[in-house]
């Protein structure tokens, strides 16, 4: 990175992610003015001695970090109430609108067909890296308290716990496997709820797009979510309970079933709200430009 800075003498430098934020502030030590965007707390991807080794660096960086740009409210909150203090700028998680719509009926019917997907059949997908932080061990654990005969789980993605995942599947569950984004919007598009059992994040972009598509979600009560799901358009349940899950499951699923089209156009219309792109972007382009008086 030191060498990207020498070579490129950027006016700003923002920086994307915990490894990012880690490598570019211990390098840098405001040698540029710097933004940091955490995408979910280094410190709640860890417990313990690590957890807090974590925590006690994001304080320490701060004093490199001219902007924190959070992409919820509640993880700016998070930052905070960790005592990690800095200049915070809310820039949310955006979907491209124009370009992740839903299909319309006979579109989404013919869709369905392609992908396997009976007429009659409740899809339950659930799109992400196979990972402990994505939470899909609580998901199959929950599921064969769905008793559901219509309701059929996918789970689409790869990642190093997908043996294990397989292992521990009951019950009407298919895996699709690593695929595209194009692929993973089409079975968003398909699907008639979208479950993300995650333990942490900051605010996912798989919800919204699910949203944005007209795909109501169900989430775990992780950083962000409660800004984006909304009972119109889907529900949280409390992280690493898989009982809960189960029950929230059981409520959505009939749900669905009787009223799918309103619940689809409520989906959606919680994207066009609140968290369009470009509404982002020109959050980022202010901060970013405003922090060229820093030089």
């Amino acid at each position: 990175m030191k060498e990207i800075v020498a070579q490129r003498d950027p006016d700003v430098v923002f920086l994307q992610g915990s490894k990012a934020g880690l490598i570019g502030r211990l390098l840098l030590r405001s040698a540029k003015p710097t933004a940091f965007s955490p995408h979910s707390w280094s410190f709640e991807a860890a417990n313990g001695p690590i957890g807090w080794a974590a925590l006690q660096w994001e304080r320490r960086a701060a004093r490199w970090t001219d902007r924190f740009i959070c992409v919820s409210e509640a993880e700016a909150a998070d930052g905070r109430a960790h005592a990690i203090h800095g200049a915070y700028v809310i820039a949310r998680n955006g979907v491209d609108t124009t370009h992740i719509s839903p299909l319309t009926r006979d579109q989404r019917a013919s869709l369905r067909h392609r992908l396997g997907i009976a007429p009659d059949e409740i899809a339950v997908v659930c799109v992400g890296r196979v990972h402990r932080q994505k939470g899909q061990d609580v998901l199959l654990a929950a599921w064969p308290h769905v008793t559901s005969p219509q309701a059929h789980l996918v789970i689409v993605g790869d990642g190093p716990e997908l043996a294990q995942a397989q292992a521990q599947a009951s019950g009407a569950v298919t895996f699709v496997g690593g695929v595209d984004r194009p692929e993973a919007l089409e079975w968003m598009q398909a699907a008639d709820l979208l479950v993300m059992p995650s333990r942490w994040e900051g605010m996912a972009l798989v919800p919204l797009e699910s949203l944005a598509v007209g795909t109501p979600v169900i989430s775990s009560d992780v950083t962000g979510a409660r800004e984006a799901i909304d009972p119109s358009c889907g529900e949280v349940f409390p992280p690493e309970e898989p009982a809960a899950l189960a029950a929230t499951l059981a409520r959505w699923i009939p749900r669905v079933s009787d009223g799918g089209e309103a619940l689809r156009q409520a989906a959606r219309q919680r994207i066009l709200q609140g968290f369009d792109l470009s509404g982002t972007l020109t959050i980022l382009d202010e901060t970013l430009r405003d922090m060229l008086q820093l030089r």
